[in-house]
C-alpha cells in the first residue's frame, strides 16, 4: 500500500520568492555598514539576506566608497555566446525562413547557430 505524504506542505510548497529587495535598499545597507552599523543589523533592517550583502560588499570593493554605483547581477546570469547583433541576425534569419514556409525546428536552429 503506498504511503501518503503528510506534513506541512505535502509536496506542494511554493518556492520562495527571490530578490525582494531593490538596488536602493542594497546601497543604503552598504552605506549603513560603512558608517558603523553591523552587517547583520543592516541586513535585517533593509531586508537583504546576510550572505547577499556580504557577497556584494566583497565583490565590489571599488564601489564601497560610492555605494550609489552598486551594480546588480541578474538572477541566473550566464555568459552569452553571441553578441546582440549576431543574435538579431539569427532571429531575422529564422523569421525570414518561416515566412518562406521553410521553418526550422530547434535542432536545425542549433546546428545553424553553432
Amino acid at each position: 500500500m503506498p504511503r501518503k505524504i503528510t506534513g506541512k506542505c505535502s509536496g506542494r510548497c511554493r518556492k520562495p520568492e527571490r530578490r525582494l529587495w531593490t538596488a536602493d535598499k542594497l546601497s543604503q545597507a552598504i552605506k549603513s555598514e560603512k558608517h558603523g552599523m553591523s552587517r547583520n543589523q543592516a541586513a535585517r533592517i533593509y531586508g537583504i539576506p546576510k550572505r547577499t550583502l556580504r557577497r556584494y560588499l566583497h565583490s565590489q570593493l571599488g564601489t564601497i566608497g560610492n555605494p550609489e554605483q552598486v551594480k546588480l547581477n541578474p538572477l541566473r546570469s550566464f555568459k552569452s555566446v553571441f553578441t546582440q547583433e549576431q543574435e538579431q541576425q539569427l532571429v531575422d534569419y529564422a523569421i525570414d525562413m518561416g515566412e518562406c514556409f521553410y521553418g526550422l525546428n530547434a535542432r536545425e536552429m542549433r546546428s545553424l547557430a553553432f
